[in-house]
């Protein structure tokens, strides 16, 4: 059958477009772990260079070697954390289990204390709820049964991801190179353009790594400051979890110190309550918002005003994992725009406008004088 170039064209056009969104579906639960190693690929490309040249031009060895070093570097001070400080994360979660289980009606009969004329109500409520308890049993150990499997669950998937993320970086760092080369052929567009969303989406990558992680970073070690000084139960490992915490957009560090304020204020802590309540709001929960704009401003190349947007956005339409889609599609959208002006204004440029904005032949954007 005899087809002419154009029908040829829109057809493979249509093929093309049509498979990638199939793929795009099908490998979308993955595509967050296949970013992540395709911007630490970016950034070890220097890494993996050296390696090369000490490996005598072996590729595979090479970024085999710099899977292996970005590993040990992500893994070492977890391990380190649990060797050291494993058995004082299991005793303060042992020393947490006694409290809550013990008979010692001191913390009971100080919050009864701040009851005052509602006391006797109170007291009806909590023996009804004492005399209910033992029903709550088997419901209770069934909810823990489930906790375990959630935990065992999501231990599963830490590990699956991360095995995908090694097999992607070894790739990206053997063939990445080969692969933007090729991007840059395909896509209808000038190189330079191309080039720029690659050294933008890279700068974009590293400001969200270290932004968000470092931040979060920086709120835990604070906020196990304060439970260390507010003297509250299980220090470290409420540390921990802040810093898991601190990744959760909207409430944060505040799951995790507010609680904490509050068993302190019903254990007759009414000082060390206050104190962490008061140390809460004006350091832990307010850091992030001088830390992450310092350390993600120096990679997101766009407005302020336009990365605030990006994040809530981004959370608002993708859920969690928008807090790292989010920046990426106003990236996208941002850099299009500039060079859309760019075009219109070398356009007109035989009537004397021209734009102080260009874009230089490594890809940066640059400011004309």
């Amino acid at each position: 059958m005899n087809v002419n170039g154009r029908t040829e064209k829109i057809a493979l056009g249509v093929l093309v477009i049509g498979s990638v969104v199939l793929a795009y579906h099908m490998t979308k639960p993955l595509m967050l772990v296949v970013a992540a190693a395709a911007a630490a690929a970016s950034l070890l490309a220097n890494l993996f260079a050296t390696f090369v040249t000490k490996l005598r031009g072996r590729k595979r060895l090479a970024a085999l070697t710099s899977v292996a070093v970005i590993l040990l570097a992500l893994l070492g001070p977890v391990g380190t954390l649990l060797g050291f400080g494993g058995h004082r994360l299991a005793s303060e979660l042992l020393s947490l289990t006694s409290a809550l289980r013990s008979d010692d009606n001191t913390a009971l009969e100080s919050f009864l204390a701040r009851t005052g004329p509602l006391r006797p109500l109170v007291e009806t409520g909590l023996d009804t709820i004492g005399a209910k308890a033992g029903g709550w049993l088997p419901t209770i150990a069934a909810a823990a049964t489930r906790s375990l499997g959630v935990v065992g669950h999501a231990a599963a998937t830490v590990l699956i991801g991360l095995f995908l993320f090694s097999v992607a970086l070894y790739y990206f760092l053997l063939n990445g190179g080969d692969w933007a080369a090729r991007a840059v052929r395909i896509v209808p567009l000038p190189d330079r353009d191309v080039r720029l969303f690659f050294h933008r989406f890279r700068q974009t990558a590293l400001g969200i790594l270290v932004g968000n992680f470092g931040t979060a970073a920086t709120q835990a070690t604070v906020a196990t400051v304060g439970y260390l000084v507010c003297r509250a139960p299980a220090p470290l490992l409420f540390g921990a979890v802040t810093f898991v915490a601190a990744l959760i957009p909207l409430v944060g560090p505040a799951l995790i110190w507010l609680p904490l304020a509050g068993w302190l204020w019903v254990s007759g802590h009414t000082v060390a309550a206050i104190g962490l309540a008061i140390y809460g709001v004006a350091v832990i929960s307010t850091i992030d918002n001088f830390v992450r704009p310092l350390l993600t401003k120096r990679g997101v190349p766009i407005h302020s005003l336009l990365l605030f947007l990006a994040l809530f956005g981004g959370v608002a339409t993708y859920g969690l994992t928008g807090i790292f889609w989010g920046p990426f599609v106003m990236v996208l959208a941002v850099t299009s725009v500039e060079l859309w002006e760019d075009k219109v204004s070398q356009s007109d440029g035989a009537s004397g406008t021209q734009s102080d904005h260009r874009i230089d032949a490594g890809g940066a954007p640059r400011r004309q004088p």
